[in-house]
């Protein structure tokens, strides 16, 4: 094989593994993102839905 074809291929698999890498990271970050959402979304949705203290009510609605 020539140089120029052992370089291609060089450039090709460095290529290959960084955009792999990219995305196992974007896939990571979204994960976290997702997460860090729903439990603030959760967290709202709660403190929003919150009985009064002061209501004595023990009925299911």
């Amino acid at each position: 094989m020539s140089s120029r074809v052992i370089v291609s291929l060089g450039v090709w698999i460095l290529a290959t593994v960084l955009i792999s890498t990219m995305m196992v990271g974007a896939a990571l970050l979204f994960y976290v993102a997702m997460t860090a959402f729903f439990a603030v979304f959760i967290g709202v949705l709660t403190l929003a839905t919150r009985r009064p203290k002061g209501r004595r009510d023990h009925g299911y609605l």
